[in-house]
């Protein structure tokens, strides 16, 4: 199994865009045509999220819906590299449920003009690939529309575009050749063991972003070599601890004195449901953890436990919580960002090992029931030596005492 990626060029964005335009607004010439266009690209479009090996197209998005079947791209605004052979199309034995209750996800195989292998994801039906939209209609997918095309390993992970994080869905997917003996996917959730269909395929469908689930994927060769990737993993990306959408690590100079850590939204969230001014609507952005620039601390830290719809006073920490779930979480931050090499959290069961975001930051989401006084904090130092302690260690809390967490 190759470990490195040989890609082929994409076109130019500038004349793909012209291109775009034009094939949809011939497409669009109808009124009704128009609003099934429009509404096959906000409900049925999958939006690339990650992708290692994989030279991506845009083809399925010119593609305009004709009944149930979704037409092929123009082949005039393709390149070779990602123009598909019909007869090449191989619909993979990997299967993997919908989380949402849909038909099971599964992986396509063509072969492009240029002889590279060409990937699509979707969801069988009686025998039929294709995709459900927002509309809950089922539509063939032609095989001249492909996500990705490359050579060697290809790897990725596809969003399922959703109107609310609860119904948005990732699909991990797959080709790492036929001497693969194992794949194994690790989320939060732990390690499950992904079938391997033809040429080494796999497939397995996520609910919520790659990065709500932290998720990697092991690969072993026949040689027992082992490959990892990963697809949503992150230092700087901290993950629930049961899909609930992921934290995005902040760090930041307060003034001349301060250097601070703050949690917010990996993304933000695309729900509207609550009526405006319900305290469990909207963004959330956590209290921060701040450490004395000059001080003579090396790191700082503190551990809260947080409800649904608890918020800060108004001030320069204006926090909120909104509707996520009851947890206890950890920030911390290094004074210099490479000073923390690792950290260790015990107290809440199996010790726990954080590597630090590159610019020094850490952080850890728990269950509720932890107490943040049970935590027991320890830091390897970029020397080697080791210093201990808890919740508040190094802290610089808000002057304003009214706005500090409770």
């Amino acid at each position: 199994m190759p470990d490195r990626e040989d890609l082929a060029d994409l076109p130019g964005l500038a004349r793909f865009g012209v291109a775009l335009h034009e094939a949809a607004r011939s497409e669009m010439a109808g009124d009704r045509a128009g609003t099934a266009m429009r509404r096959w690209l906000r409900g049925a479009a999958l939006a690339l999220a990650v992708a290692l090996g994989v030279a991506a197209t845009a083809a399925a998005t010119v593609a305009a819906l004709r009944g149930t079947v979704i037409a092929a791209p123009d082949a005039r605004i393709l390149p070779a590299e990602q123009t598909s052979l019909d007869s090449s199309s191989l619909l993979t034995a990997p299967r993997s449920p919908d989380p949402a209750g849909g038909p099971p996800w599964a992986l396509r195989l063509t072969r492009s003009q240029t002889g590279q292998t060409c990937t699509t994801v979707g969801q069988v039906r009686d025998g039929v690939f294709g995709i459900v939209g927002e509309d809950r209609v089922f539509r063939r997918i032609p095989p001249a529309i492909v996500d990705s095309c490359g050579r060697r390993l290809l790897l990725g992970s596809r969003i399922v575009a959703a109107p609310t994080n609860r119904a948005t869905r990732s699909i991990v997917f797959g080709v790492a050749g036929s001497a693969t003996r194992r794949a194994v996917l690790v989320t939060t959730g732990g390690r499950r063991p992904l079938a391997l269909g033809e040429r080494g395929t796999f497939v397995a469908a996520l609910p919520g972003f790659p990065e709500d689930s932290a998720a990697r994927v092991e690969l072993t060769a026949g040689d027992g070599r082992v490959t990892r990737r990963s697809l949503g993993a992150s230092p700087g990306l901290v993950p629930d601890i049961a899909g609930a959408p992921a934290w995005q690590l902040v760090r930041y100079a307060l003034g001349t004195r301060r250097y601070c850590a703050r949690l917010g939204d990996a993304r933000r969230p695309p729900d509207r449901s609550k009526a405006p001014g319900d305290p469990h609507a909207g963004a959330s952005m956590l209290p921060t953890a701040c450490i004395a620039r000059r001080g003579t601390f090396a790191w700082a830290a503190q551990a809260l436990r947080l409800r649904s719809g608890e918020r800060g006073t108004p001030g320069f920490d204006r926090w909120r919580y909104s509707n996520r779930p009851a947890r206890t979480i950890l920030l911390g931050i290094a004074r210099e960002s490479t000073l923390v090499r690792r950290v260790v959290i015990t107290g809440a069961g199996a010790p726990r090992l954080l590597t630090p975001a590159s610019d020094g930051t850490f952080a850890l989401v728990l269950p509720a029931s932890v107490d943040p006084r049970a935590l027991q904090i320890s830091v390897v130092l970029k020397d080697g030596t080791t210093q201990r302690g808890r919740s508040g260690h190094g802290i610089v809390a808000d002057p304003v005492a009214s706005r500090r967490p409770r």
